[in-house]
């Protein structure tokens, strides 16, 4: 024993967590005096430590240490009393020996004595290294206390205790000794701690052997979860070994490294073929000093992130970085890809080796359960058996099965926390490639199907490292049953060859399925992107429409996918019983007794079950692994993609200028042209720059360039300023130097004063800018007031010289009068600025919170909740299925109980009345097996009508839930969208519909026959004892009491997990979106950081989860070894009254019971977290919906309208019920074909017109009519489709650019280029290579935002109506496209009714009449001229101080 201590010691590693029994290896051989001693010494010294940095008191040190020695020193002390008894032993047995022959009895105590003091110095190591329990010791003193009890028991026996008495009261003591130690193992010592805990540590990094065995630790939480709701805050921290710090810096590395060896391979290959190496990757170095003051770059987002061994990353940006060559495509698709599945098995090995290698132990021992079942059958035929042998067999099947439930158990724990580990390492690292890929990249992974790889493929792997086990373990139990059934290898051989075809089938299904998941996800995330459009515009249906035409596609593939498990599952259930009846026919046929007798038909039995159940669970373990394959193969291709150069931009802290451009070529995608070209830049130290130029110039590209986000194609950058971006023409005259663009080219540059002097792009843009400035942006800065005065001077000067040496042709006499006339016209009023300061002051101080917190249920999943989803199924196939599978396991059954009456058959066991050959054995075995086999077909017939109509109606229930969410989604009013995030919505079209869709009827499946399996496991024993149902009643109450008090800790954990999984793709999408601003300020890792902390919080969630259902398993399997007890000694109790086939039946079915208890936990597990997925998809299904889209009652005729008269009667409007009013009974009337501007400062009410004349937000009383028309009374798209609109806020999608402008193709290519030649657009698309065909990326990301904007005003022209509203449309473009576009409305839409938000108030000023709106109130409606004549009124003010003249 002690030998067998020191061999595990050794082997076992140092850990200081207290994870664990782990041990130093001992090296040498110290005196015990010594390792006391120093034991002592560090324990003291870290506690002087301790209380000194706290500052507690001598007397609170003192109980502190005696609280941390006490225990430790307990066990010291008692094994050191043994080992002294011991060692009497051993003197007291060297002095009785008269011979010189030392034998056992002096070997024993002496070996026992140097085992004590071995097992002494461990307690005192293990204190030293802060272990609070060690599996070993505890196995070690089980062990010795077992050994001792047959010695002292035969000493009783043998009365020993008369002839020596001393020797008797010694062993007493030391048994005594032994138990005792042996119980204060059951407690953990203290664990020390150095610092304080903000949150409750996981209980099991302080529970005990035996707790962690047992799952004791989780008491606290499972009464905790009880009594009371849990909630985020009441839960204990999460396992430091599954946390995302721990598990990333495991998994990154390695990956890294793979990256860089494909890299370093194929710039190799570079070299060889073309003759240089320009495709490596380059690890930048961060040793680099990082000084941060005001002249630190925020282009440091150029560096590379590393990880260092402890864990931390430098905030260097790119994770993965390489140098390319520019046509990066082809390259790509030729590079060696490194295994993302290899780089995980490197990387976690020694947890699936730590996870896996309890199930080996466990199939050993299932394999002995059918062993001891024939030996219990032997018992019972055998009459002259002794009865002690009988118990002794009952109780080794119970012994066994105990030893099958924790080493189960274990290997659950381990293997479901393995996959949270991987899900956090493949999440994180999903998270920091997204925010360092390129653009191409980009391009190519839309944000929906990056969540897709988070959401879905990253759990299919984690689901596969659950049960990958099986994989082998499966196979292991099905070639030692085959091994024991060796007559019926041949046939299930031939079934492997077949179950690979329907494999490969399988996965070539999920592959697709995972295809059209992604495509659903990418239009389902572009349209919640731009849901304000897609209601404006009427497009819900058609969104609708497409996304439903994909998901059908994917339900196909789906359906398909069930048909073909259907053939997997037909075989692997039907192989078992097919078995059994070629081995019984076999057996019967080829025996020379030509009889089936109970020991052989109730131990094959056995094995058939082990068999089946190995079958059955298989085929669910391969479908994880096909997906678990495609999942990885579509993460690593992600992970694999190219990533932005940060070797483009360089950070030469020598260089003379602090930003440099030299011939810099640069474009977004290696499919465009260049944006830049042949750029020169040159910007001196302690300067400041501005870069102006028209809308589509190249400012935000050359801002994007200086940041290293395009790509470059030649010439050299080199920054190490920081760049600050703003807006502000205020700035202008502050600036050293200007820069001014067109075309992607800098057509001239000079100081601020200079270029005003003459009249060129700089002047003409900064006079249009100045004099259509709109003073509600920046009226409010008096120092801009007369700053703009000044420029405006200046500017009239030079268009005056410059007027007088030229010709007159119009427009510049117009320009230099526009100028006269702003220069004597600037002013402005403060008392109205400063009131809306202190309002704009006081809304910041007091923001609304309008996100509302995620609903999450608490109590039972609602019966309502199970009725819809019945409802889907249709009532009457459900009742099918599950009376299918019934009729399938009563049939089994009964085939068990008919093989019982065929075994116990007095005339086939009388070999005088029927000899082995006679033809009366003969029939009767005929006639056994016939029936037997009708069994058998039946039960076929079953499982074939449960399968096919299982798969249909499941698949029907998916179509009718995600039609009815998606349905309730898109006619959800605004107010629903402006309070619930996308992500939330995501994650529900996502990860809860992957679950109802292909999780929830595989775990169904396995359910239902586990729930089938216990029912007639429990009539059959009661059937063959009837005895057992006396314990019925009490093992049910227990067995519900314990799934009820489980159930209400497990249910909260579940939807507080679904909960908090939101949360991971909310900061998902958004850190995407601003992935440049991030990697621009160099804050990588804090968003990382955050990431993992989203995750970690989910992952707790899981991992308490999935622990308590251990705790449940652990109960309920323990349970379940009780009942086999109880009918194994029942049995033995009543031998004398039951045959050996009953015995064989009752045991069989016992033996199942565990094994189905086990497995009914964890799918009603299972079961309940797909049922709270369908809970969730149930909630948005009743989502709160807006007006009907058409109105069969009132509908517009056609043409409607005609005119385009608008009339608003005392409109009132507020956003959501609770809300203050935001416009007060507005009433004022547009007459056909009239032009109004709407006018106001900031919250005057402007835009909330506009929602209430598409109806985005329902009047709260009032009325708005068209052409007479009450609106109210029409449908939605019947009013929204006849209205056109340009918004503010320009929204594109992913997509060609005549999708953008045309998505349902409803007009011809001439409309659409007209469209775009209307606005200004022509000369840019004919410029590009594909034309209309060209890609734009999600949310249009590789144009500016005036060419968006243009984009926008093209689909509105292509729309044309009867009435244009015009939402600050033109806010984000330059003043000279602003005059086009405004020429182009007056054009194009000059017989249409047109209201104008007015960004700037000249856009108006040859409007009709002007609307002027005050806090939601009008104030003035007339025309401009007759407002203007008004010196007391609000709108002459807002001129006055807009230059306007007077």
């Amino acid at each position: 024993m002690g030998g067998f201590m020191a061999t595990v010691h050794q082997l076992l590693p140092v850990d200081n967590t207290g994870l664990g029994p782990l041990w130093l290896p001992l090296g040498g051989s110290p005196s015990l005096l010594y390792l006391s001693t120093r034991a002592s010494c560090h324990s003291i010294r870290a506690f002087l430590q301790y209380s000194v940095a706290d500052e507690i008191g001598l007397y609170s040190f003192c109980i502190t240490l005696i609280k941390f020695l006490v225990p430790s020193l307990r066990k010291i002390t008692l094994v050191c009393i043994a080992s002294v008894l011991t060692t009497v032993d051993t003197v007291s047995a060297v002095s009785s020996r008269t011979d010189h022959f030392v034998k056992a009895d002096v070997f024993a105590p002496a070996i026992l004595t140097a085992t004590l003091l071995l097992s002494m110095a461990f307690l005192m190591i293990e204190r030293r290294k802060r272990l609070v329990t060690s599996g070993v010791q505890f196995m070690f003193w089980l062990l010795l206390c077992v050994s001792r009890v047959v010695p002292f028991y035969t000493s009783i026996e043998l009365k020993e205790y008369e002839d020596d008495q001393f020797s008797f009261y010694v062993s007493i003591i030391e048994l005594g000794l032994f138990l005792t130690i042996f119980l204060l193992h059951f407690f953990a010592e203290k664990p020390f701690r150095s610092y304080t805990l903000s949150q409750i540590p996981c209980q099991e990094l302080a529970a005990s052997f035996p707790s962690r065995l047992t799952y004791w630790w989780l008491n606290w939480l499972m009464q905790t979860g009880y009594k009371n709701t849990l909630t985020e805050t009441s839960m204990p921290d999460l396992r430091p070994a599954e946390k995302s710090q721990h598990v990333v810096v495991r998994f990154l590395p390695r990956w890294m490294a793979a990256l860089q060896k494909a890299r370093e391979e194929q710039r190799a290959k570079s070299d060889v073929f073309n003759g240089i190496s320009n495709y490596g990757v380059h690890k930048v170095s961060s040793s680099r000093t990082d000084t941060s003051d005001e002249r630190t770059p925020l282009l440091s987002a150029a560096k590379s992130t590393t990880v260092n061994s402890k864990g931390e990353a430098s905030t260097n940006g790119s994770l993965y970085h390489e140098q390319r060559e520019p046509e990066c495509s082809t390259t790509r698709a030729k590079m060696k890809r490194p295994s993302l599945a290899w780089t995980l098995f490197r990387t976690f090995w020694p947890d699936i080796l730590l996870a896996h290698i309890f199930k080996l132990p466990y199939d050993l021992l299932i394999i002995c359960n059918p062993l001891l079942l024939g030996q219990l059958v032997d018992y019972v035929e055998e009459e002259n058996t002794a009865v002690w042998k009988g118990y002794v067999f009952a109780v080794g099947l119970f012994v066994s099965m105990m030893l099958q439930t924790v080493f189960l158990q274990r290997v659950f724990h381990g293997s479901l926390s393995l996959g949270l580990r991987m899900r956090s390492a493949l999440i994180s690292s999903i998270f920091r490639k997204a925010l360092t890929v390129d653009n191409m990249s980009k391009s190519e992974s839309t944000v929906g199907q990056v969540v897709n790889l988070m959401s879905v493929d990253a759990e299919h792997i984690e689901n596969v490292m659950n049960y990958g086990w099986a994989l082998w373990s499966s196979t292991l139990q099905i070639c030692l049953s085959l091994y024991l059934l060796y007559t019926t290898v041949g046939f299930l051989l031939l079934l492997i060859p077949a179950n690979g075809v329907a494999t490969t089938i399988l996965g070539n299904y999920e592959t697709q399925i995972m295809e059209y998941k992604d495509l659903r996800m990418k239009i389902l995330n572009e349209m919640l992107s731009g849901i304000k459009i897609v209601k404006l515009f009427a497009w819900e249906k058609s969104f609708e429409q497409r996304i439903l035409a994909v998901r059908e596609l994917e339900l196909k593939k789906l359906l398909y996918s069930g048909y073909v498990m259907t053939v997997i599952n037909f075989s692997w259930t039907g192989a078992p019983f097919l078995t059994s009846m070629i081995t019984y026919l076999t057996y019967v046929y080829i025996s020379e007794d030509h009889y089936l007798d109970p020991r052989t038909a109730f131990v094959a039995i056995s094995l058939f079950d082990v068999l089946r159940f190995s079958m059955n669970f298989l085929p669910s373990v391969v479908t994880d692994m096909v997906k678990a394959v495609i999942s990885v193969r579509r993460i690593g291709n992600f992970l694999r993609q190219d990533d932005l150069d940060t070797d483009s931009v360089s950070h030469d802290s020598n260089s003379t200028y602090v930003i440099t451009v030299r011939n810099g070529s640069f474009r977004w995608q290696s499919e465009v042209k260049p944006v830049l070209n042949k750029l020169n830049l040159s910007v001196e130290d302690e300067s400041l720059v501005a870069v102006v130029g028209p809308v589509g110039s190249g400012k935000s590209s050359l801002i994007s360039a200086l940041l290293g986000e395009m790509d470059k194609l030649g010439g050299t950058v080199n920054v190490r300023v920081r760049v600050l971006v703003t807006h502000g023409v205020q700035y202008l005259p502050l600036t050293d130097h200007v820069v001014v663009m067109e075309d992607g080219r800098v057509t001239e540059s000079g100081h601020y004063a200079k270029l005003l002097t003459h009249n060129g792009p700089f002047a003409r843009l900064i006079t249009n800018y100045l004099i259509e400035q709109d003073h509600d942006k920046e009226v409010d800065d008096p120092a801009f007031q007369a700053l703009k005065q000044e420029m405006l001077k200046k500017l009239s000067e030079t268009e005056e010289d410059e007027e007088k040496s030229r010709p007159d042709d119009g427009s510049s006499s117009e320009i230099f009068r526009r100028l006269s006339r702003s220069v004597s016209q600037i002013s402005e009023t403060t008392q109205d600025l400063t009131q809306e300061k202190k309002e704009k002051l006081q809304r910041q101080n007091h923001p609304a919170n309008i996100i509302e917190e995620e609903k999450v249920e608490v109590g039972m999943v609602n019966f309502r909740v199970f009725k819809r989803y019945l409802q889907s199924v249709g009532y009457l196939f459900g009742l099918l299925i599950v009376g299918s599978f019934c009729c399938y396991g009563a049939l089994d059954t009964g085939g068990h109980i008919f093989l019982s009456s065929w075994t116990d058959d007095p005339d086939l066991a009388n070999f005088t009345l029927w000899p082995a050959n006679s033809s009366e054995r003969t029939q009767a075995n005929n006639f056994y097996i016939g029936i037997y086999g009708l069994f058998g077909a039946l039960q076929t017939v079953c499982i074939i009508i449960f399968s096919i109509y299982e798969s249909r109606r499941l698949v029907a229930a998916s179509r009718d839930l995600h039609a009815s969410m998606l349905r309730s989604v898109v006619r959800a009013p605004m107010s629903f969208f402006d309070t619930t995030p996308a992500g939330r919505l995501i994650n529900r079209f996502s990860k809860d519909m992957e679950e109802m869709d292909q999780m929830l009827p595989m775990t169904f499946v396995m359910w239902i026959d586990s729930l089938t399996q216990m029912i007639f496991a429990f009539i059959t024993i009661s059937y063959s004892t009837p005895i057992f149902l006396v314990f019925i009643l009490p093992v049910g109450i227990i067995y519900l009491y314990t799934q009820r008090y489980f159930v209400t800790t497990s249910r909260q954990l579940k939807r507080l997990s679904s909960k908090t999984r939101s949360p991971i793709f909310n900061h998902f999408t958004e850190s995407l979106t601003g992935a440049s601003v991030i990697r621009a300020f160099g804050e990588q890792r804090r968003f990382e950081l955050e990431s993992e902390a989203k995750v970690d919080l989910n992952t707790g969630f899981r991992f308490y989860n999935n622990s308590v259902n251990r705790w449940l398993g652990v109960r309920l399997e323990t349970l379940g070894n009780v009942v086999i007890l109880l009918a194994a000694g029942i049995a033995v109790a009543t031998r004398d009254q039951i045959s050996g086939g009953i015995m064989g039946l009752s045991i069989t079915y016992a033996l199942n019971i565990t094994e189905n208890l086990n497995w009914l936990v964890r799918m009603t597990s299972d079961l309940e977290t797909q049922i709270v997925s369908v809970e969730r998809i149930v909630e948005y299904t009743q989502i709160e919906s807006e007006a009907d889209w058409d109105n069969p009652v009132v509908k517009s005729s056609p043409g409607w309208p005609k005119q385009g008269g608008i009339k608003m009667d005392k409109l009132c409007l507020r956003y959501r019920e609770g809300l203050d009013l935001v416009l007060r009974h507005i009433s004022f009337e547009v007459q056909p074909g009239e032009k109004v501007g709407i006018v106001g400062r900031t919250g005057a009410g402007k835009s909330s017109l506009t929602l209430a004349l598409f109806r985005l937000v329902e009047a709260a009383s009032g009325k708005i009519s068209i052409d007479g028309v009450d609106i109210s009374e029409l449908g939605l798209h019947d009013l929204r489709s006849k209205i056109t609109i340009l918004p503010q806020d320009p929204v594109m999608f992913a997509g060609t650019l005549r999708d953008n402008l045309d998505p349902f193709s409803e007009f011809d290519d001439a409309a659409v280029w007209r469209s775009l030649e209307h606005a200004h657009l022509k000369k840019f698309v004919d410029g590009l290579t594909e034309g209309l065909d060209h890609m734009c990326g999600e949310g249009g990301e590789n144009l500016s935002v005036g060419q968006r904007q243009l984009v926008c005003l093209a689909r509105a022209l292509l729309h044309k109506t009867k009435i244009l509203v015009l939402d600050e449309a033109t806010a984000a473009v330059d003043m000279e496209t602003d005059e086009l576009i405004q020429e182009t409305i007056r054009t194009e839409f000059s017989d249409c009714t047109i209201l104008t938000i007015a960004h700037r108030l000249n856009t108006v000023m040859d409007y009709d009449r002007i609307l002027v709106l005050d806090h939601g109130e009008v104030r003035e409606f007339d025309s401009p001229a007759a407002l203007l004549a008004n010196p007391a009124g609000l709108f002459y003010d807002m001129a006055k101080a807009a230059s306007i003249p007077l």
